[in-house]
């Protein structure tokens, strides 16, 4: 959403150095500013947690995502990762008859393979604004390794 809001920005921005057409362009830079703002807001402590879900192999985390927030199953400034959890194990109700509930089964065997620190490193990456392929890069050991990065999330978070 943001992408989407900083193009028109750029577009806005455009038709009113060149006046392509005349209209109240500062009015709307305003409100796409505010539109910027909300969205930033709204993102919480946790604004790549879609694209960890992804990265982690969910391949519909970000619908996921969008619905634990759009079903009010979670604040905008709490934990997403503890109802995904409650998800996998299939305790919300609110998303039993969501498409993705298929993959439940392969994601929660998945979770449960993880370490608690590959779990935590997940969760801290889901912290900043990462995008999946990046998270993906960092989280799994072995492409750690491969990219020369750190090895342990000791390493990591210390």
């Amino acid at each position: 959403m943001l992408g989407v809001i900083t193009k028109l920005r750029h577009i806005v921005e455009v038709i009113k150095k060149h006046g392509v057409v005349v209209g109240p362009w500062d009015n709307r830079l305003q409100w796409l500013s505010r539109q910027i703002g909300l969205l930033k807001e709204n993102m919480g402590p946790f604004p790549s947690f879609s694209s960890a879900l992804v990265a982690f192999g969910f391949k519909q985390g970000h619908m996921l995502a969008f619905d634990i927030y759009n079903e009010n199953l979670c604040e905008p400034k709490g934990n997403p990762w503890e109802i995904f959890e409650s998800a996998i194990y299939e305790k919300i109700p609110e998303l039993r008859e969501k498409p993705y509930i298929k993959e439940f089964g392969q994601i929660r065997i998945l979770w449960e393979s993880l370490t608690n620190n590959d779990k935590k490193l997940l969760i801290l990456l889901s912290r900043f604004e990462l995008n999946a392929s990046l998270v993906e890069q960092i989280s799994i050991l072995s492409n750690r390794f491969v990219a020369d990065l750190v090895d342990t999330y000791r390493q990591i978070c210390l």
